[in-house]
């Protein structure tokens, strides 16, 4: 099947959360890897609730300003040139609330609009940690932090942490994504400062044992004979793979973005194919699509812990994803086009 300009594509971005900013780097690389030859493109905003064209084929910034969203029919009317913008399919391109939520999904599915990546379901439970863990604990070949789960920073059991999991701990949102708000704890006192600095985020909060170790991160792309697994990264930060932004050990996006990739990852052969066999079991069992990211740590014992799972992985030019899709000898424009190409057949 030839995608032609008879198509009109969505790419999705903004959103509700802190990641926003890494959802406008990551839409317009993909926005860029699409090609215009191919089809029409429209970078829109969705923010607060409000869709927003905010470039598009030809038009200039007169002309995206005199579109409105058509919620019902999932595309834009200028109503005063009788114009309509209607989409073909979408890609939500938005780290964080309301895509990897699966809200987004949610209302893609009741507009019967075709999109890319994951479901509702895959979506929702990739987002929170804990739910994620849950599920997929019996059916992974690897181990599993311990961890306890509050559902609040403010009924988070202090004196239980130590007696459950010990010190040092790691905190952490269990529904954020781009290492915001995790920090490394080494005593109760050091706990409660890190969960002062997380009141702002809301939702539940995830105590977890610490591993000391490598930090593994996967990417997983699926194409017609299952996942293929690109070459694995390890992911080396300064003390001991953490941020040292402060005293607390937070961990921050930036201290990510600036880390040192060593891809392929410096793994025994064995090891390397445990890893990929969980990271495709992941895929299955959670039932995803089109592509993810899977975290795990190694301790000194080369024993594999998973960590967490990332539903939409960045696609900025920086991203951990995008330099395993390099290293792979995978072109971001191969990926999409083959991707878009199941959409439109309505294949997954």
């Amino acid at each position: 099947m030839k995608l032609n300009s008879n198509y009109n594509l969505g790419v999705l971005t903004g959103g509700d959360s802190l990641e926003a900013a890494s959802s406008y780097t990551s839409a317009d690389n993909v926005f860029d890897a699409i090609g215009e030859e191919l089809y029409n493109r429209y970078l829109v905003e969705i923010k607060d609730g409000k869709w927003r064209l905010l470039k598009g084929c030809d038009l200039t910034e007169e002309d995206l300003d005199l579109f409105q969203f058509d919620f019902q029919h999932c595309g834009f009317v200028n109503q005063s040139q009788n114009e309509r913008i209607s989409f073909d399919a979408v890609i939500p391109m938005i780290h964080g609330r309301p895509a990897e939520t699966g809200e987004l999904q949610g209302y893609l599915e009741s507009v019967g609009m075709p999109y890319t990546g994951s479901g509702v379901l895959a979506s929702a439970l990739t987002m929170s940690k804990e739910a994620c863990k849950n599920l997929l604990s019996g059916g992974l070949d690897v181990s599993f932090p311990s961890h306890l789960l509050f559902e609040s920073c403010q009924e988070v059991d202090i004196d239980g942490v130590e007696a459950a999991l010990g010190y040092p701990a790691i905190v952490k949102p269990d529904a954020e994504g781009s290492g915001l708000g995790v920090a490394l704890v080494h005593n109760s006192g050091e706990l409660e400062t890190a969960l002062s600095s997380l009141e702002n985020l809301h939702g539940k909060v995830l105590l977890e044992q610490y591993i000391e170790g490598v930090e593994i991160t996967v990417a997983a792309v699926h194409d017609q004979s299952g996942w293929r697994i690109l070459p694995i990264a390890e992911v080396e930060r300064p003390e001991h793979g953490l941020s040292a932004a402060d005293q607390q050990g937070i961990v921050t996006y930036k201290s990510r973005q600036n880390a040192n990739l060593i891809i392929p990852a410096k793994l025994s052969k064995e090891l390397n194919r445990k890893i990929q066999r969980a990271t495709a079991s992941i895929g299955n069992l959670l039932e995803l699509k089109h592509y993810f990211r899977a975290d795990f740590i190694m301790d000194k014992n080369n024993k594999i812990y998973f960590l967490e799972v990332n539903s939409i992985p960045g696609f900025g030019t920086k991203s951990v994803f995008t330099q395993q899709l390099l290293a792979g000898g995978l072109k971001m424009e191969t990926l999409w086009t083959r991707i878009l190409e199941g959409v439109m057949q309505g294949n997954s």
